[in-house]
């Protein structure tokens, strides 16, 4: 597979090794033989590789921006339905544990420092320690463990523990801000952040589990026959 396709498809940085491999070397006279020429090319286009992945950083950043905007609220809840979270998994799954951690770290600095990325249009940092805010928190940590664990090949079962961790993770972040800014108990803060959306993780999970597949195997690379 070549180097753009990896880029393109697995979203994660290329190591300098990795770009810069090949079988050759520089003649005395400064002339370029043999594998040398591809080492050179792939040196060439490390930078290039390297922005495409701050570009695809960027726009998983306007990604969960917009999504934070349709969030719809539930009556006995101050937690809102919305598409957040599925799509910091997908950012997990696409970018991997470092592009795409970072791309969240991102959105929750461009959140604190009064963009208007929240949920309907909320910013500052206050709004990270408020109901929702739990939530918010947990997406790196999240969104890093399902990269990790959809960068295991031919590995279902680690890939479906990843993913269902990360929800884990999500959730329990929410239920501990909760817990600290109401001083209710567990067993009614899981009632308010956990119960009413477990339908919801239920389809997203799901969906994250059929995405995960179908990007592993375009990103594979082709059988030699």
């Amino acid at each position: 597979m070549s180097l753009m396709k990896r880029i393109l498809a697995a979203g994660d940085t290329v190591s300098p090794v990795d770009a810069a491999d090949g079988n050759g070397c520089v003649a005395g006279d400064g002339r370029v033989t043999g594998g040398s020429r591809v080492a050179v090319g792939r040196a060439a286009a490390f930078p290039v590789a390297r922005a495409r992945t701050v570009g695809y950083a960027l726009l998983a950043v306007v990604a969960i921006s917009v999504a934070a905007q349709f969030a719809v609220p539930i009556p006995g809840t101050p937690v809102p339905v919305s598409l957040q979270d599925l799509v910091v998994m997908l950012i997990g799954v696409t970018l991997g544990p470092v592009a795409g951690t970072s791309a969240v770290i991102t959105y929750l600095g461009a959140g604190a420092a009064g963009a208007p990325v929240f949920s309907n249009g909320h910013a500052g940092v206050l709004w990270l320690f408020g109901p929702t805010g739990g939530y918010l928190l947990a997406y790196p940590a999240a969104c890093c463990v399902i990269g990790l664990a959809t960068r295991s090949p031919h590995r279902r079962i680690r890939i479906l523990g990843g993913v269902l961790l990360a929800q884990v993770i999500i959730f329990g972040g929410g239920i501990l801000q909760l817990i600290v800014l109401t001083g209710q108990s567990l067993e009614s803060v899981m009632s308010l952040a956990v119960v009413p959306f477990i339908p919801g993780a239920v389809l997203k999970i799901a969906f994250v589990l059929v995405f995960a597949e179908a990007w592993r195997k375009w990103r594979a690379p082709p059988r030699q026959y």
